[in-house]
């Protein structure tokens, strides 16, 4: 099973997430309203883009311009695929064939034209959940043995910053989710080999230049649970921060690079999300999208969006 779809389908049917405090006067909108369920946004100032799940789970991603109600289907029909990041018009995400192992794509949302995937990206292992910032492509390799790869465009050269690999009572999913400028973020799931549960969320920081991983500290003991992060250019993340179980006083937090937290939402009873992006605004705020997740329902996600938090 993919690494985002089963994050998805363990948030659908209740298993991980949520949190409590008071929020700040934010109000979300809704960006992406369907009968269908859509997950993973990734946004420019140009192009939205998320995936979409099939009745019969399959998924697809899908993309529209900005301040256009109509979207178009990004991957080749029979494939299944999952969003990873966007730059501009150019849109990195993973894509199955059947039969076939997860590779990396890329795309022109401009011109709805295939683009190469840089050599020594793709290669014989599973790669996934990929995220593109001017130079540099961070994406996932492995399953139970992850790694996290940063490949840099102007020298064909790529280093593994991140690998965890399973134990014998653990086995973890390394699940990139936004590179922006300088920074990185990933969340790790740590399941146990014993019952197949969910037992473990953490987030974690990478600074490109320093070469430095940072965990999130657990901060509320009764909520230890940290997922769906995103990073602006400054470095702040927004993640979720919850105990394990699904929309029950989840919220969505802002951490600074000096540690100050903020709650940007609180999420109703019974709601909450997997995935969230920040988009940098010019004026030196954040537009925060995040997949409002509904834990009952098979309709169980919508695309939202945060403005200038």
């Amino acid at each position: 099973m993919k690494a985002r779809l089963l994050l998805a389908l363990a948030c659908a049917f209740g298993t991980i997430m949520v949190s409590a405090t008071p929020a700040l006067a934010v109000e979300p909108v809704v960006v992406v309203d369907t009968e269908k369920p859509e997950l993973g946004p990734v946004a420019s100032a140009s192009f939205l883009a998320w995936f979409v799940f099939s009745p019969s789970f399959h998924s697809s991603v899908r993309a529209q311009a900005t301040g256009s109600d109509t979207s178009f289907r990004v991957n080749p029909k029979g494939t299944n695929a999952f969003t990873g990041g966007i730059d501009g018009s150019t849109l990195i995400y993973e894509i199955q064939f059947p039969g076939e192992k997860d590779d990396l794509a890329m795309v022109d949302l401009a011109t709805q034209t295939e683009l190469d995937v840089p050599d020594g990206i793709n290669t014989n292992g599973h790669e996934y959940s990929p995220g593109i910032s001017g130079s540099h492509i961070l994406f996932g390799r492995g399953f139970r043995n992850s790694r996290i790869v940063l490949f840099d465009t102007t020298t064909s050269e790529s280093q593994v910053v991140y690998t965890k690999s399973e134990t014998d009572r653990r086995y973890f999913q390394v699940l990139p989710t936004q590179i922006n400028g300088n920074y990185a973020v990933w969340q790790q799931t740590v399941f146990s080999k014993r019952t197949n549960e969910v037992v473990g969320l953490d987030v974690f920081l990478y600074d490109i230049a320093a070469g430095t991983t940072t965990k999130l500290p657990e901060t509320d003991p009764e909520r230890p649970s940290h997922y769906g992060p995103s990073v602006d250019a400054g470095g702040t993340v927004y993640y979720g921060r919850s105990s394990f179980a699904c929309g029950e006083n989840a919220e969505l937090i802002s951490r600074a690079l000096d540690g100050t937290e903020s709650v940007v939402y609180a999420f109703p009873t019974g709601r909450d999300f997997s995935f969230s992006f920040a988009l940098d605004n010019a004026g030196g705020t954040n537009d925060v999208f995040f997949d409002g997740t509904r834990c009952r329902g098979s309709d169980f996600g919508d695309i939202w969006k945060l403005p200038g938090v």
